[in-house]
């Protein structure tokens, strides 16, 4: 385990932080929903002039529909600059520290006390002995590095300027986070969840409705999930004021033994969940 003191950048919340308060104006994130537009608009242009379509023909259609400004922006995208996501960012991480804290929150679904009964019962004897040795691999990682072992927020998300905030507020709160991608089956999810005993699971709320990528799976994991499920959108996040006490997490007493969670394609049997650092560090809990 590499000491913080040791890198370029302390954290990654930092890091952020420092670039977002330098360039506060500046466009840190395009949703880039106006490129299905542009598409749309050159196949009824080729059909009208009875032109074939071709990719540098193309390539010229879409020069003449960019902005000059940097980068470019296409008629239809959403941008979000520094400003905007450094904003959402203390808000959201805010909220999650009060969430994981054991506070109610207006936009938290929990599960009901059936469903994850039933969800124990499902697990099978192997999950069981894995999820036995994951923790014992942690606590060994724990006590040799002097660490702690973060909550595990999982990010049911496509790209997108959510996901980013996402990512950088539960760093900001010190914890790890897990990406759970919804093109997977859906049984795939649930082991993935009730493996990594995550505590929460963010995903979008029914506010967000881009054509780039409208969302409406909620329901489902709520459902069957066992883990709370909070749900947000950008919109309701940005320009908020928090007066934000959280602690930095490289001012913390002990650093946090990883800061992300994933799970590998499981081709040589059942997935394994596989641990990162902010250093770049690797590490599969069962093999501790």
């Amino acid at each position: 385990m590499v000491s913080h003191n040791k890198l370029s950048a302390c954290c990654i919340s930092h890091e952020f932080y420092r670039v977002a308060t330098n360039n506060p104006n500046k466009i840190a994130v395009i949703q880039a929903c106006g490129g299905l537009k542009i598409a749309k608009e050159f196949r009824l242009f080729c059909s009208e002039n009875g032109e074939e379509e071709t990719r540098e023909k193309f390539q010229e259609f879409v020069s003449s529909k960019r902005t000059s400004v940097n980068p470019p922006v296409y008629e239809g995208d959403q941008c979000f600059t520094f400003s905007d996501v450094l904003s959402a960012v203390d808000y959201l991480s805010l909220r999650l520290r009060c969430i994981l804290d054991g506070d109610d929150d207006p936009n938290l679904v929990k599960p009901s006390s059936v469903n994850m009964h039933q969800t124990a019962n499902n697990c099978s004897s192997k999950d069981q002995s894995i999820l036995g040795s994951s923790d014992r691999g942690l606590e060994q990682y724990t006590q040799l590095h002097k660490t702690y072992s973060p909550r595990i927020v999982g990010i049911y998300m496509e790209p997108s300027v959510e996901y980013i905030v996402s990512v950088l507020s539960i760093l900001r709160c010190g914890e790890a986070f897990l990406s759970l991608d919804p093109s997977w089956p859906n049984e795939r999810i649930l082991s993935v969840i009730s493996s990594s005993k995550a505590d929460l699971i963010l995903g979008y709320g029914s506010s967000v409705d881009r054509t780039c990528h409208q969302l409406d799976k909620l329901r489902w994991l709520i459902h069957k999930g066992s883990s709370p499920v909070f749900y947000m959108s950008i919109e309701d996040f940005i320009q908020k004021q928090s007066d934000s006490l959280l602690g930095w997490p490289c001012e913390s007493e002990r650093l946090r033994s990883f800061c992300y969670l994933m799970y590998t394609s499981g081709s040589t049997g059942k997935p394994k969940g596989v641990c990162g650092t902010e250093v770049g560090e690797l590490y599969i809990l069962e093999n501790l």
